[in-house]
Order: C-alpha cells, then structure tokens, then sequence
C-alpha cells in the first residue's frame, strides 16, 4: 500500500492536496490531524479509480480502516469520478486525520480541501 501526497495552493485559504496510491487498502491519511485541538473541516473532495472498488474518505484510523466514513463512492468500472463540494464544511473531530481506504487495489486519485481552525 502507500499514498504519495503533494499539497497544492489552494485559491483563496485553507489548504489543497491531491493524492494518488495504487493500492489504497489498510487506510491512508489524506491529511495529518492537528495536535492543537483544532479540527479538519473537509470543505470539497473528488475521487477517481482505474479499477472497480468502493472508496471510503472519513476521519481517523481503527484496524486498517476509515473509524467515520464522510464519503463513500462506489467505483462500478474504471476511471469513474465521483466529487461533492460540502456548504457547510464537514467538521471532523479535534486532532482527528482526514483518512481514506479502499475494498480493492489499482490506481486511485483523490483531490481534497479544506481548511483548519
């Protein structure tokens, strides 16, 4: 498994990522939880797989897999795309990771935003 991440500038504030893995099984942190007693609000997310699978982002990790699934896309062939901008953001947890896991292996991409307070 394994997820390589790069931090993108987001337009106005916050923060951006995208991220890709091929095999996202085991759950991956999407983003790192703040240890400052603020919380990750999850303000748009987008997936994509070249495989079918279900892919499942939520907050934080608990035997390899997503404790609070936020969002879930089911991936019936591949290189289906899935996407939902959130108004008002998702908050998740204090000091809780923004993290994502899979049912299967192959290529996946994930885009996410947000912001932290």
């Amino acid at each position: 498994m394994g997820i390589d991440i790069t931090d993108l500038q987001p337009a106005t504030s916050g923060w951006a990522l995208a991220a890709s893995s091929a095999d996202l099984r085991g759950c991956e942190v999407l983003k790192a939880a703040p240890t400052d007693g603020t919380s990750i609000y999850l303000t748009s997310i987008a997936v994509s797989s070249g495989s079918t699978m279900t892919i499942t982002v939520g907050e934080g990790e608990a035997a390899s897999a997503v404790v609070s699934p936020i969002f879930e896309a089911m991936m019936v062939s591949a290189w289906r795309y899935a996407a939902r901008k959130y108004k008002p953001a998702i908050k998740l947890t204090a000091d809780t990771a923004l993290t994502v896991d899979s049912d299967g292996a192959g290529s996946s991409f994930i885009n996410a935003e947000g912001y932290s307070e």
